[in-house]
Parts: C-alpha cells; sequence; structure tokens
C-alpha cells in the first residue's frame, strides 16, 4: 500500500512540474514574439530610414544628369503629342516641357513629333514622379538617349538611377504605368519636388492624403530641393503643414511617418 501511495505522489509531483515547465515555455514564447516582433520593427525602420537616403542621394545624382536642372517637380503632364509642349498655356504643362527639355535635351521638344509613354497620358503625382525621375516608366530600364524619342527601348541609357526592387514597384488600380514604389512597409512613398526657391504644390499628393512639411507657417523643410515622406509602421501618413521638429510635433497618425528632413520619426524630437 505505501508503495503505491508513493507511486501516485511522484506521478502527481511529475503533472505538476510538467504544468510548470509549460507554463514557462508559454511565457517564454511570448517574451520571444515580442522580442522578435520589435527586432523586425526595428529593422523595417532602418531600412526605410536607409532606403530615404538612398533615394536622396539618387535623385541629386539624376538632378546633375539632367542638364545639372534645378527643381525636379512632383507633377508632370505626359502628352504623346509633343507639339502640346510647343503651344500650350497651362503652367503644369508648360513646367512638364521646361522638365522634359532638360532631362532629353532642346531636340525632344524643338524636333520631336510623337512620344509613347508606356500606354499612358496623363499627370503623374508625387509618388510617380519619383520613379519616372530614378528609374523611367517602367522604374528599372531609364530612358534612352535619343534626342526626339527617350522611351524607345534598346541603345544608350539614361539611367536608371536606383535599383528599384520590382516586388515594391506598383501602378494604380487599372494601369501598368505609371508605377509607385512602396516603402518597406507596403505604403508608396510620398514625394514633393519644389519648383522654385520655397515654392511646393501642396495638391502633388493629395491621393496619399498628404501634404508637404512646413518649417514654421512660411518655410518649408528642404524649401530647395525636395521632401520624400514613409507613412511609417502605422501605413497612414500625417497631414503636413506646419511642424517643429525639435519637439516632435505631429499629427497623431503621422507620428511614425519617417522622411529625408528629419534623422527619427516625426512624433519624436530631433536630437
Amino acid at each position: 500500500m505505501k508503495l503505491r501511495s508513493s507511486q501516485r505522489q511522484q506521478a502527481a509531483y511529475t503533472l505538476v512540474e510538467l504544468l510548470i515547465v509549460v507554463a514557462i515555455i508559454i511565457i517564454l514564447s511570448a517574451m520571444l514574439l515580442t522580442g522578435v516582433q520589435r527586432v523586425l520593427s526595428l529593422g523595417a525602420r532602418t531600412e526605410t530610414l536607409h532606403e530615404i537616403k538612398k533615394l536622396e542621394q539618387a535623385l541629386q545624382v539624376a538632378m546633375a544628369k539632367y542638364n545639372n536642372i534645378p527643381y525636379l517637380p512632383s507633377r508632370l503632364v505626359l502628352h504623346n503629342d509633343i507639339n502640346v509642349y510647343r503651344t500650350s498655356t497651362d503652367p503644369i504643362v508648360q513646367q512638364t516641357a521646361n522638365v522634359l527639355r532638360s532631362m532629353f535635351g532642346k531636340r525632344f521638344i524643338s524636333n520631336g513629333t510623337t512620344v509613347n509613354w508606356g500606354g499612358f497620358t496623363g499627370n503623374l503625382n508625387g509618388a510617380q514622379c519619383l520613379v519616372f525621375y530614378l528609374g523611367g516608366m517602367n522604374g528599372t530600364d531609364g530612358f534612352s538617349d535619343n534626342p526626339t524619342n527617350p522611351t524607345l527601348p534598346g541603345g544608350t541609357r539614361i539611367g536608371p538611377f536606383y535599383q528599384f526592387r520590382s516586388n515594391r514597384l506598383t501602378p494604380q488600380p487599372g494601369y501598368a504605368t505609371p508605377l509607385m514604389y512602396l516603402d518597406p512597409y507596403g505604403t508608396p512613398y510620398a514625394y514633393f519636388g519644389a519648383t522654385s526657391k520655397n515654392v511646393y504644390n501642396l495638391a502633388d499628393c493629395v491621393d496619399l492624403g498628404v501634404q508637404p512639411y512646413l518649417e514654421g507657417a512660411n518655410r518649408f523643410l528642404n524649401p530647395n530641393t525636395f521632401q520624400i515622406i514613409s507613412a511609417g509602421k502605422n501605413k497612414v501618413f500625417g497631414p503636413g503643414g506646419p511642424i517643429d521638429l525639435n519637439n516632435g510635433v505631429a499629427n497623431e497618425a503621422g507620428a511614425d511617418d519617417l522622411s529625408n528632413f528629419s534623422s527619427t520619426e516625426l512624433g519624436n524630437p530631433v536630437q
């Protein structure tokens, strides 16, 4: 009888120990999962900041290659009929003509007749302009150096100036081109390009729900170049507008936004 009682007690102890071990495993697994998620989150943040820096550098290289163009605006209008660029009085069309003339040479406007923009005509928004300037219509081939038709395949190429990851190039629904580039979190980068000193078009990324940021009431951040913005982990952009980077003042939704004018999230003070 004593032997059986001892065996039952030993089995009971074993069950309790097993439950304790299971509980410890569950706790450790939860801690490990939390740690892995944090590492992955920090990894995406670091990758995004690094990528924004590389995009910024690539744009500077492109500007030099495009005959030292002073500004790469974030709104262009693509027409198949090049004569439109010679005759239109629309300010955005004229702005586009000036950009294309600098990118491809004077003969593109003066001698060109038609150009095929990959089956697309119409406005390029800021996110699409970023890919257009750095990688061409498909984001990977750049442009031909043919002075009257830059979209011809083959031959000597202008660019690409940045190696976009093909699995993160995406069109707007219903189009094959033009393309936008997704950040590591899966949201298109917003791009705002100045059109002249301290002049930005507030509506160039209206489809993403963000406007360019200002330092104070009247001075844009990066007033003479451009702004590149990631929506961050929550995939929601802040609204843009005035921001005090020294105090980390930002719309709550955009507090985790990342950019080329801040070394940290827009909701955190810049050290």
